[in-house]
């Protein structure tokens, strides 16, 4: 993600538990500096870590998933900076998560396995949203919102195949969903 002609992030994973592979330039792509004040909070341990790309939702508010995976399942952590992603600070985790959407400093989506979640506090906190018009037992695979009112999921009925894929759009900010054809 490059926020500029000058500053970047780019994150991924490599065969390690706990290691955060998130790198930012501040010339360009020309030279990269590893991140190294992001830590895993509190209970995540032994956990292999899949840093994604930051999103940006303002000039100086961003946000940071990182998959987690260890013995005890994979949640989606939750970072966000204040600073132009000097710093990054854990909000929260959800668990199964697997796409994150923001569309504001405080609000964003989750897509979570069978879920969708909800923050309207930054991150703080996730709220399930009863998905109405989407059926239950729905696996969730990809969230996107245009603004607080417009948004679209990608679901399937078989979360191993994911076949068929559907696609549901949402006009009332997640309250009820509608089947495209």
């Amino acid at each position: 993600t490059f926020r500029g002609v000058d500053h970047g992030w780019i994150g991924g994973s490599i065969p390690m538990t706990d290691a955060f592979h998130f790198y930012a330039t501040t010339d360009g792509g020309v030279t990269w500096t590893q991140e190294t004040d992001i830590s895993t909070p509190p209970g995540i341990s032994n956990a292999w870590l899949d840093v994604w790309q930051p999103t940006f939702v303002s000039a100086s508010v961003a946000y940071l998933p990182v998959r987690s995976l260890d013995s005890a399942g994979d949640q989606l952590l939750i970072y966000r900076s204040d600073d132009y992603g000097e710093t990054w600070v854990y909000q929260n985790a959800v668990e199964d998560g697997r796409a994150l959407d923001v569309i504001s400093a405080d609000e964003g989506w989750v897509a979570a396995d069978f879920a969708l979640y909800r923050t309207l506090d930054g991150g703080a906190t996730w709220a399930v949203v009863p998905a109405v018009g989407i059926p239950a037992g729905t696996f969730f695979l990809n969230v996107e919102f245009v603004d607080e009112l417009h948004g679209w999921v990608v679901t399937t009925p078989d979360g191993d195949t994911w076949e068929p894929l559907e696609l549901y759009r949402t006009t009332d900010g997640g309250v009820s969903w509608t089947l495209l054809p």
